[in-house]
């Protein structure tokens, strides 16, 4: 049989879920936020076409926006750059620009539990890897950060979902952007990875209301 104590429990714990989402958690405090205007001296490919940047928009429906952005061949970076997120403090943001202007900011911190109270974050010699479906932090589905050589280190971010209404920072702007678009993973290690891409040297894919596509210039 139920006692009051029994119902107040219940009751709760299904507040929780409506608030946090089943599988979710509270959202932690943040310390490294995106700047409004681009970092310096960060991290790029060493070749034009290194890194592509994808965007999809959905005003009407948000959950359907997306972002996913890569660099496969950027300079030399070694491990102990990226710092420690998955048993340190090591805190990351993902930030776009458009002409110098801010139009996405996301961040995450250390540590962490994501869906299923799994690691969000998990490292090895290689780099380090953030892995959230619930795309709780800003929309941030999956981070990996890969050392390497001249042109052998890899950055990729996902996100969906919480883009275009974050808990935190910044929310998505629609496109279309401007002729010069930049895009940086920042952390408070003091460390940058980057990729630009410029309109007038190599033609973006596509730039209009609902999707923006691109291919990075070089260094």
């Amino acid at each position: 049989m139920y006692t009051s104590e029994h119902r107040r429990a219940l009751l709760l714990g299904v507040l929780g879920c409506v608030l946090f989402g089943f599988g979710a958690r509270p959202a932690p405090a943040q310390t490294l936020t995106c700047p409004g205007s681009p970092s310096g001296g960060c991290i790029g490919p060493v070749a034009e076409r290194g890194s592509r940047l994808n965007i999809h928009y959905d005003g009407l429906n948000p959950r359907r926006s997306r972002l996913e952005w890569r660099v496969k061949n950027a300079a030399t970076t070694f491990v102990t750059q990226f710092g420690d997120p998955a048993s340190g403090t090591t805190e990351y943001a993902v930030c776009v620009y458009s002409g110098g202007s801010l139009v996405y900011g996301g961040d995450v911190p250390a540590q962490g539990t994501c869906k299923g109270q799994n690691p969000c974050w998990s490292g090895d010699v290689e780099g380090y890897r953030y892995r959230d479906p619930g795309a709780f932090e800003e929309g941030l589905t999956r981070i990996s950060v890969r050392q390497g050589v001249e042109g052998r280190a890899r950055v990729f971010v996902r996100a969906s979902n919480n883009i275009v209404t974050p808990t935190f920072d910044t929310a998505l702007t629609p496109p279309p952007y401007a002729n010069q678009v930049t895009a940086q993973i920042i952390n408070d290690a003091g460390q940058c990875w980057e990729a630009k891409f410029d309109n007038g040297i190599l033609p973006f894919a596509r730039n209009d209301a609902v999707r923006f596509r691109a291919t990075a210039i070089g260094p």
